[in-house]
C-alpha cells in the first residue's frame, strides 16, 4: 500500500509539471517573408533547417501578394522578415537571435 500511495504521489507530480510546462508555452503568430536569391533570407532559412524549426513562410519573389502583405505590415519590401504577431523583424541576426530565443514556444509543424 506503502508503494501504491507512493508512486501515485510520483506520478501525479509529473502530470502536474508537464501540464504546468505546458500552460507556459506561449503561442505567436509568425511569419517569414522572403527570397531565395536573398544571401540574408539564405541565413535565415540555414538556421531553420538546422534548428528543425518549420514555420510559414511566404517567398516574395514568386508571390506578388505575399510582396503587398510585406509592404503593408512594415512599409518595406526588405527581406528577411520575420512578422511576430504584427510587429515586422527585419535583420538576418535579430529574426535567428529571436527564433533562437523562442524556439521552446514555436511548433515544429509549421503553426
Amino acid at each position: 500500500m506503502k508503494y501504491l500511495l507512493a508512486f501515485f504521489l510520483f506520478f501525479n507530480t509529473i502530470s502536474m509539471a508537464q501540464t504546468q510546462a505546458h500552460e507556459k508555452q506561449q503561442t505567436y503568430q509568425i511569419t517569414l517573408y522572403y527570397s531565395p536569391q536573398c544571401p540574408y533570407s539564405q541565413k535565415v532559412l540555414s538556421y531553420l533547417k538546422k534548428s528543425g524549426i518549420q514555420i510559414p513562410m511566404k517567398n516574395v519573389k514568386i508571390d506578388s501578394t505575399a510582396r503587398d502583405e510585406l509592404q503593408q505590415i512594415g512599409g518595406h519590401l526588405i527581406v528577411p522578415c520575420l512578422v511576430v504577431d504584427g510587429q515586422p523583424i527585419y535583420n538576418a541576426d535579430d529574426i535567428i537571435d529571436w527564433l533562437s530565443a523562442h524556439q521552446e514556444d514555436l511548433s515544429y509543424s509549421g503553426s
